[in-house]
């Protein structure tokens, strides 16, 4: 049984995958192995991955395609099932990709740091689709004040691009359905609410590749983000019991605050 479990789902990507499967293979970690989870694509990405990587399939990759298409939340949750008993486990979207050094410095670091400490998050870059040019540095975590960053102003929790994470305590938990833009936040807010933490490295270790065409683009600034960001939001106010009402009142006012600074650019 390998160390770490990459999980990739994918839908159509296959001016992506091999990509983000070689960025798993260049590795200067070897004790890996990559379960990819096809949403039904229809864009011949089973047979290009099983032609390319025609060495590695049973062995070091599993390619698994279901016949029904679900939702994109839904379809994280289905790979979720196959999480298996490694150590570690990551999700990798099928257009993103890992530096060399990922893994190495991911496990590494959780296995040097006590036991509340149930996730790694590095610093994302983020990329041009089309050019390949990286243009935005995204950088996580606040001095353990991740929750309430989030919260307040913008995701400082992680997104799953560059997060490795421990099976024994993810493996219960699943994605909410019913929130497109803040679902991975709301994930990565279960250690907080459990006294377990990430640990947060500002190297950019992995590459989010974007363009305009993709849903996060398109999402931004709309309705439906804010709207999820206050459901969000919402979550976290009920695990505080006794803080419940100044949250709400404060949640509200991110609401009306985040509507107008959209609207005033354009977004709205």
């Amino acid at each position: 049984m390998s160390n770490v479990h990459i999980i990739i789902p994918s839908y159509n990507r296959a001016h992506t995958i091999v990509e983000s499967i070689n960025s798993v293979i260049k590795q200067d970690y070897s004790d890996w192995k990559i379960t990819i989870i096809d949403n039904n694509s229809s864009d011949g990405t089973e047979d290009l991955v099983k032609d390319k990587f025609k060495n590695l399939i049973g062995l070091k990759i599993i390619y698994k395609k279901f016949t029904k298409t679900l939702p994109i939340i839904q379809n994280w949750n289905r790979a979720l099932n196959e999480i298996g008993d490694e150590k570690y486990f990551k999700l990798l979207w099928s257009d993103d990709t890992l530096e060399p050094n990922f893994l190495t410095t991911a496990v590494n670091q959780l296995e040097n740091l006590p036991d509340n400490y149930v996730g790694f998050c590095s610093a994302l870059n983020y990329v041009d689709l089309n050019t390949k040019h990286k243009f935005k540095l995204r950088k996580y975590g606040f001095y353990g004040a991740e929750l309430w960053l989030s919260f307040f102003f913008k995701n400082a929790l992680g997104s799953p691009t560059p997060q490795l994470l421990k099976t024994n305590f993810f493996k219960s938990f699943k994605f909410d359905t019913n929130n497109r833009y803040a679902a991975d936040m709301i994930y990565a807010a279960e250690p907080y609410f459990h006294r377990k933490r990430f640990t947060y490295c500002d190297i950019p270790l992995a590459n989010l590749q974007t363009s305009t065409q993709t849903e996060t683009s398109q999402i931004y600034g709309s309705e439906l983000m804010i709207k999820n960001r206050f459901d969000f939001r919402d979550y976290v106010i009920m695990k505080f019991k006794y803080l419940r009402p100044i949250l709400k009142i404060l949640s509200y006012f991110v609401y009306m605050t985040e509507k107008l600074f959209f609207k005033l650019t354009g977004h709205l």
